[in-house]
């Protein structure tokens, strides 16, 4: 019985230790998959979004009332 109970536990050690080792193979191969995509990936420009100071055309802005008058009496 005792034997049986020793097995088990050197069957349990090996299968964690597997696991184990797998599990670390998985976080280096993760990482250097990590680190070249950051190193290859082009890193885009920021550039500072265009303000035009333009008005609006009053024909625009004359549609938007009426459309907001005709939402609001209904």
């Amino acid at each position: 019985m005792t034997n049986n109970i020793y097995l088990g536990l050197e069957l349990m050690g090996l299968g964690m230790g597997i696991v184990f080792l797998f599990l670390l193979l998985l976080i280096f191969s993760i990482s250097i998959m990590s680190f070249c995509v950051q190193r290859f990936q082009s890193i885009p420009e920021v550039t500072a979004p265009k303000t035009t100071s333009q008005e609006i055309d009053s024909n625009i802005v004359a549609a938007i009332t009426i459309a907001v008058n005709r939402y609001r009496t209904k």
